[in-house]
């Protein structure tokens, strides 16, 4: 019988995998509240769109064989958002979303989000 404190942090450990249409294996994890203070600290926007890619490339452990760990630099996010691309940041929304238990109507808004502040990065 595992503790609840167990239980909180088993979650952490939990991957999610999600193939690319490139067939790229595109991993991910839940991000630690730690993290997702920093992230949001990192985002310096409130743009939903900006908000929601930015937190799924943070959560990005691995693509196919190279682990990636938690960005410290918006420069280290961006450089996995770019080699994500649109359609790996597609599958690495899918990915996130059922990790976090998110609605299953959510995939199509979430990944349109994160594709459309992709199209307006600069």
């Amino acid at each position: 019988m595992s503790t609840a404190s167990e239980e909180i942090l088993a979650r952490y450990k939990k991957r999610e995998i999600e193939t690319d249409e490139f067939g790229r294996a595109i991993t991910v994890r839940r991000l630690r509240p730690a993290e997702q203070v920093t992230l949001m600290r990192m985002a310096d926007t409130e743009v939903a769109q900006a908000i929601n890619a930015m937190t799924v490339g943070a959560a990005v452990c691995k693509i196919d064989d190279l682990d990636y760990t938690f960005p410290r630099s918006v420069g280290e996010l961006d450089a996995v958002l770019n080699v994500l691309d649109e359609e790996g940041l597609a599958a690495a929304t899918k990915a996130y979303i059922r990790i976090q238990g998110l609605n299953k109507d959510a995939p199509e808004s979430v990944t349109e989000a994160a594709k459309n502040s992709q199209a307006t990065a600069s």
